[in-house]
């Protein structure tokens, strides 16, 4: 049974927002889908069908970013990230909604003050590092599928071109992809009307990130990160739960 028509309609427009950002900037989905999403059906929900609309959608670039990226620094991010993924999962079903809300809101206002600081990791990324990195991803991922933030401030401050540090976030995230499925998978998350929700929100979301990756030559690369961290805190501030309607009496 899908939801009703008032529930639809914002997931919708809240898919487009979130596949615009994605085609326009080349993150954050999640920092835009999640939080306001979570205040429209429970978090898990919200993840899930995100993890199937980001997941199919995206699964085109991969077979590319298979042979340019650097496995070496990959493998690491992976092997951590794929310790705390069932972390993550187990919060996301065990803590109060509302909590979580207020925790995803946080989040995603820190994330987007540390990625618009400007500061990047530049020292050479051992194992060591890169498996705590790939840990800290895996554990966001999994709760919340904030992966991004944490691969993103460590490599874009390497010494790899960008279209080696693009294959390699395709790759990661196209790993984890298959981790935390198989974790949602288990805790029974893939309910026939989740799934169902989402191959509704998919054309949506699919056009959207088409319609923002043919408008990014239009931009300057200061002028769309801007845009997309005015757009992800309005995101983040908006869906906090002081902000919903109550009845009175």
């Amino acid at each position: 049974m899908l939801p009703p028509f008032h529930i639809v309609l914002p997931l919708l427009l809240t898919a487009a927002l979130a596949g615009g950002v994605r085609g326009f900037t080349g993150f954050g989905t999640a920092l835009v889908f999640v939080p306001i999403a979570s205040s429209i059906v429970p978090p898990w929900e919200a993840v899930v069908v995100l993890f199937v609309i980001d997941g199919v959608t995206t699964l085109p670039l991969v077979p590319a970013a298979l042979h340019k990226c650097t496995w070496r620094e990959v493998a690491p991010l992976c092997l951590g990230a794929t310790v705390t993924v069932p972390i993550g999962a187990y919060f996301l079903l065990s803590i109060d909604p509302t909590a979580l809300r207020w925790a995803l809101g946080a989040l995603a206002m820190g994330a987007v003050g540390l990625l618009a600081s400007g500061w990047r990791y530049h020292a050479a990324p051992g194992r060591l590092v890169s498996g705590v990195v790939g840990a800290a991803s895996g554990l966001l991922g999994g709760l919340c599928s904030f992966w991004g933030p944490p691969i993103a401030i460590f490599w874009l401050g390497g010494q790899s071109g960008t279209d080696v540090v693009r294959a390699n976030i395709i790759v990661f995230l196209a790993v984890m992809s298959v981790v935390a499925g198989i974790n949602y998978a288990a805790h029974g998350l893939f309910h026939p009307e989740v799934t169902a929700l989402a191959l509704i929100l998919m054309p949506v979301y699919g056009g959207a990130v088409w319609t923002g990756t043919k408008l990014f030559p239009y931009v300057s690369e200061s002028g769309f990160r801007r845009i997309a961290y005015a757009i992800i805190s309005g995101a983040a501030i908006t869906s906090l739960p002081a902000f919903d309607q109550h009845d009175g009496g």
